[in-house]
């Protein structure tokens, strides 16, 4: 069954829920606007003063090589602050760093935890990562189930991968019996949400 579990490189957060500082939103639009020796500077200074979106952002920066050489040690090290402040794209960077064994030792577990504190707060990106390592048996143990319960939970909210494998899940009766009805239902709905991965598998569920 294929599979997706989501990146910690492409979500730039450019509003902070609880950062009312014009200099956030000044950093944000001089980040997309490709200043970034503005953004840095700007994202640092609300960083060491504890702003968890400034963290995050400060944190993705380097992850990316912008505005500073890429440093994914650096990159940990402000995901982390942010995500034990409860910063939810920090938390899903952080598990993914432990998912993937990228500057720190590959761990599962750890991943898991990161994972579940962003979904807990209704992320789906998390929720699908969750749902993900559930159906791989990585951190817990293989539960068909708890996967379709947390692929449903984001595809419920418009994620395109957990609509795309909540279909997989129906078509190959994992976690549930076989219903080529509600996987042809989930694949249409992927399709719909922007997912070209998903046609040859559509074709062979459609129900006669």
């Amino acid at each position: 069954m294929r599979t997706f579990c989501g990146s910690m490189l492409t979500v730039f957060l450019f509003l902070a829920g609880t950062v009312a500082q014009a200099g956030f939103h000044e950093a944000s639009d001089a980040y997309k606007s490709g200043n970034y020796s503005v953004a840095l500077a700007e994202f640092k200074r609300l960083a060491a003063n504890g702003d968890a979106g400034a963290q995050y952002n400060l944190g993705l920066m380097y992850a990316n090589g912008h505005g500073v050489s890429q440093d994914f040690q650096e990159a940990l090290a402000w995901y982390r602050k942010a995500a034990e402040q409860g910063e939810t794209a920090a938390q899903i960077a952080l598990g993914w760093l432990y998912a993937q064994g990228q500057v720190v030792e590959r761990d599962y577990e750890q991943a898991m935890v990161w994972y579940r504190k962003a979904a807990q707060h209704g992320d789906a990106t998390a929720q699908l990562n969750v749902g993900w390592m559930y159906a791989r048996g990585q951190a817990v143990e293989q539960d068909y189930r708890q996967a379709v319960a947390w692929y449903h939970k984001a595809a419920e909210q418009g994620n395109a991968s957990a609509q795309y494998n909540l279909g997989l899940m129906y078509r190959n009766g994992n976690g549930m019996p076989v219903d080529l009805v509600q996987a042809h239902k989930w694949f249409d709905v992927a399709v719909a949400h922007g997912n070209d991965d998903v046609q040859q598998n559509r074709l062979r569920s459609k129900p006669k």
